[in-house]
């Protein structure tokens, strides 16, 4: 597995320390999976894995989410996405 590279608009303000961010990414073929897990300062964990698969101009992806607070409660999320390309972007 390589080891996530976020891009810029996605990376979290480090400089006040709200974060520590761990993952890994894997592709195969058409489809990259992660996982990556977030501790803020007081604890709390996100601890998420996923994948997508892409075909030309669409995609599929799920993600699960389990956050853990400092009292060891949790919760947990899944998410189902669906995509496809619409055209160019237009500049303003």
């Amino acid at each position: 597995m390589k080891k996530l590279v976020a891009p810029a608009f996605a990376e979290p303000d480090f400089t006040e320390g709200r974060w520590e961010v761990s993952g890994e990414m894997k592709l195969e073929g058409n489809t990259v999976s992660w996982g990556m897990s977030c501790t803020d300062k007081l604890g709390t964990v996100a601890d998420s894995t996923g994948s997508a698969t892409y075909a030309g101009a669409t995609f599929e992806a799920t993600m699960h989410t389990v956050t853990t607070d400092i009292k060891k409660n949790k919760t947990s999320s899944n998410r189902t996405l669906k995509g496809k390309r619409t055209g160019e972007c237009k500049a303003k």
